[in-house]
Parts: structure tokens; C-alpha cells; sequence
């Protein structure tokens, strides 16, 4: 079952698409911070990630770059030879979810 990481702080927002996303098939792990999905895509290694652009902490596309970000030299060689670990798309609130449902499940 391929994970996705879903980062957003408003919790509506979140939940409405962990549900949605849940009956896509997908696992989905949420965060409500940069902070938490950082320590979260460390732990599980997310197959995606969905990401709010405005975090109370910092930017979507901080939080994108500090995730692919290896923490020490044999995370580099873990992530290099794992598909898994790599989070390939980013997906911004502005399109239609069916659309990025749709593109998940191509993913």
C-alpha cells in the first residue's frame, strides 16, 4: 500500500483529504507542521507528499528541500537505493482533488 505524507495546519483541510485520500487506497500519515513532517518522512519514508505551502513554521518548499535533505552519510546511500524514499511529487492545494487522486493513483 503506497504511503503518503499529508502536511497541512488546518485541520479540516486535513482531514478531508486523509478521508478522501483513505478511500483511494492510500495510507496517509498527517502532519500539522513542518516540523512534525520532517520528523514524520524520517520515520516512515513516505512514498508522497501533499503539502500545505503555508505551514506556521516554515514553507512548503522549505519543508520539500529539508526532507530530501539527507541527516547523515549512510541516509544518502539508504535514499539513493531506495525508491520508497524519495518523495517524487508535490501536489499544490490550487487543483482539484479528483485531478490529484487521479495522479496518486498513476504515482
Amino acid at each position: 500500500m503506497d504511503v503518503i505524507l499529508l502536511v497541512d495546519d488546518i485541520r479540516d483541510h486535513a482531514v478531508n483529504y486523509e478521508a478522501a485520500l483513505t478511500r483511494h487506497g492510500f495510507k496517509v500519515r498527517v502532519a500539522t507542521s513542518g516540523e512534525e513532517a520532517l520528523r514524520v518522512a524520517r520515520e516512515m519514508l513516505p512514498d508522497c507528499a501533499v503539502i500545505d505551502l503555508r505551514l506556521p513554521d516554515m514553507t512548503g518548499w522549505e519543508l520539500c528541500r529539508e526532507i530530501k535533505r539527507p541527516q547523515a552519510p549512510e541516509e544518502r546511500v539508504a535514499r539513493r537505493s531506495s525508491a520508497s524514499a524519495a518523495i517524487q511529487y508535490y501536489f499544490c492545494k490550487a487543483c482539484r482533488f479528483c485531478w490529484r487522486a487521479e495522479a496518486l493513483t498513476r504515482v
